[in-house]
């Protein structure tokens, strides 16, 4: 029993590696070449814009059609399952975290507001660090990862959940993490 979940963990684990990489040398290094980055960019310009929900079930047919194979051989039956679902069930746990993090304000925890701040500074303070959207384990190993203590966010590009819905501002409760830009008149 220990072995399979040694074996998710790790499968989980390289997902996060896979995440970083795709994140930052395919997003973003190969700007606008292929069909993940001009989807990423448009998600840059437009952070409500996500990839169209039949490329994750693809990504999800494609991983499960060439991971599995693979992880079976190198580990046989059941690690091999174990391995194989803990990716998988990792790049959906991140699809579900992505989307949650520009549509949906933080829970009262740490690693919620963390998630938040670590990838909207990845937005709107410099799009070369941050790459790892829900761990910051590979920017620290590769030194792309940034602790900004505040993020400022453009006043036009204010997701929903930080706005007052009386005033229209910044909440108040988030005012420590984050701070409005105006564009100068």
């Amino acid at each position: 029993m220990i072995n399979l979940v040694i074996a998710c963990s790790t499968g989980c684990l390289i997902w996060t590696f896979s995440e970083y990489m795709l994140h930052r040398y395919v997003g973003h290094k190969k700007a606008g070449t292929n069909t993940v980055s001009q989807d990423h960019q448009a998600h840059h310009r437009d952070p409500y814009y996500f990839t169209p929900t039949r490329k994750k079930i693809l990504m999800v047919a494609v991983a499960a059609k060439v991971l599995f194979p693979l992880s079976m051989l190198a580990f046989g039956g059941a690690i091999g399952v174990a391995f194989t679902v803990g990716f998988i069930g990792r790049y959906i746990s991140y699809e579900v975290l992505h989307r949650r993090i520009h549509t949906h304000g933080p829970k009262p925890n740490v690693y919620s507001r963390w998630l938040r701040t670590h990838h909207l500074y990845h937005h709107f303070g410099d799009p070369r660090l941050n790459h790892g959207v829900t761990t910051p384990l590979w920017d620290a190993v590769f030194g792309t990862l940034c602790l900004p203590e505040t993020v400022r966010v453009p006043a036009q590009r204010i997701a929903h959940w930080m706005r007052d819905p009386i005033s229209g501002q910044l909440r108040s409760d988030l005012a420590t993490e984050y701070k409005l830009i105006h564009p100068a008149n």
